[in-house]
């Protein structure tokens, strides 16, 4: 390329040295790596606090109307739209660009899962209102589009438009195994206590099933709520580097969750040479293969496989072997030259008008 072509990107918010979020850490980690290649801008609603060689625009919202979490949502993508998206060669939205109406540029957008699977397993009739009106807005950005790329199958399933697959990414320069595990049996637990990511079933089968069998077993959780418990260890919200190193001490990673549109901490967990178990949702099956590369376990039997684990060393390093070789499809120099070719597909069209 004779030129670097400016990429202007949209995400709601970028990830910081205490918080390095899902979405945000993705997109955080995929500019710096673009950078290289292109001239990154990447709208949010704050600044990062992480090293960072793209520039970081923030969008403000009145403070009065930032606290109201639906006028957050209506107001980000109007005030995006209206931040000169036109200087640039592509815009790459990330979620929250469905009021882009009649952006000349060409659109790319990425989704991170869908709103429709978040609201099946939705508790509280006010989270499933909430993701169905995400839901009608992820069709919005669809439609706005030039190319639709979905992080796995199973977001193409619930929104069919979807016409590009590419996986999320993992830098296994820095997720790789460690040189030991923790002395006491131990599983690692990352997500949310409460909703979806159901961190609470977990901690009831470790307390009534797995500490009666495996008294110096240990629960170790990754929440910003709270646990306490006989063996449980809570951390908090910690630094990359934390998480990677409880990734490679930790005997075995659960995450019962109810949906995932992917699943970032079961490649995580695999890079790091750690069996993963799950529940078997969507993102669970694709990436380990439908058990293959993990395990993939109904509430029953949770507890069980999970102690069958931690007494069989030769049944953990079957499956640290096979994580190891799967996750290499997911590094992300892997997942950048695809959206490399696709960024090219759009400038080669572009130039020839």
């Amino acid at each position: 390329m004779s030129r670097k072509y400016k990429i202007g990107m949209i995400v709601n918010l970028l990830p910081d040295k205490k918080n390095r979020g899902g979405v945000a850490y993705q997109v955080y980690t995929f500019a710096q790596m673009l950078a290289q290649e292109f001239e990154i801008t990447v709208f949010t609603r704050n600044q990062t606090n992480l090293s960072h060689n793209f520039k970081n625009t923030t969008v403000k919202i009145p403070r009065f109307l930032s606290s109201i979490r639906f006028c957050s949502i209506l107001l980000f993508p109007l005030l995006v739209r209206f931040q000169g998206l036109g200087k640039f060669d592509i815009v790459h939205a990330h979620g929250d660009d469905y009021l882009f109406f009649f952006v000349r540029k060409p659109i790319i957008r990425t989704f991170y899962g869908t709103a429709l699977g978040e609201m099946r397993t939705a508790t509280s009739i006010k989270r499933k209102a909430h993701q169905f009106f995400r839901y009608f807005t992820e069709y919005m950005s669809g439609f706005h589009a030039r190319i639709n790329v979905g992080i796995s199958h199973s977001t193409k399933k619930y929104l069919p438009f979807i016409n590009r697959i590419i996986p999320c990414g993992i830098d296994l320069g820095k997720f790789k195994p460690g040189n030991e595990k923790s002395k006491n049996p131990s599983i690692l637990f990352v997500g949310t206590i409460k909703g979806r990511k159901r961190g609470w079933l977990l901690v009831e089968i470790f307390n009534k099933i797995i500490k009666p069998k495996i008294p110096n077993a240990e629960l170790w959780i990754v929440s910003s709520e709270e646990v306490e418990g006989e063996g449980i260890r809570w951390f908090g919200r910690i630094p990359n580097e934390r998480l990677i190193e409880l990734n490679q001490k930790a005997w075995v990673f659960c995450l019962p969750s109810k949906y995932e549109g992917f699943g970032v901490p079961y490649i995580e967990a695999m890079a790091c040479g750690t069996t993963v178990v799950a529940s078997p949702n969507s993102g669970a099956k694709e990436v380990l293969c439908n058990g293959k590369y993990g395990f993939i376990v109904g509430d029953k039997l949770l507890g069980k496989v999970l102690i069958n684990l931690l007494k069989s060393r030769r049944l953990r390093d079957k499956y640290t072997q096979e994580g190891l070789e799967r996750v290499k499809e997911f590094n992300w120099s892997n997942i950048i030259e695809k959206y490399i070719k696709l960024y090219s597909v759009i400038l080669e069209k572009v130039q020839q008008r």
